[in-house]
């Protein structure tokens, strides 16, 4: 794959910064992915990822995991 001149300046730009340390909070995945669909039941909320945002990361694994056959 080549970059195009406007992506090798944002790679150039982005190896140029200076590491800044992000402080993620720990939380259980799967505790937090029945919380939110709890919560979708309980109050007709909007899911945070989509079906077809799920559907498409399922597909990029099942291609990773083809690939590593």
């Amino acid at each position: 794959m080549r970059l195009s001149g406007l992506d090798m300046e944002v790679a150039r730009e982005m190896i140029r910064r200076e590491e800044e340390e992000v402080s993620v909070p720990y939380a259980e995945p799967l505790r937090l992915e029945l919380e939110a669909f709890i919560d979708g039941l309980r109050n007709n909320a909007e899911p945070p990822i989509s079906g077809e945002d799920g559907l498409k990361a399922l597909e990029v694994a099942v291609r990773c995991f083809e690939q590593g056959r």
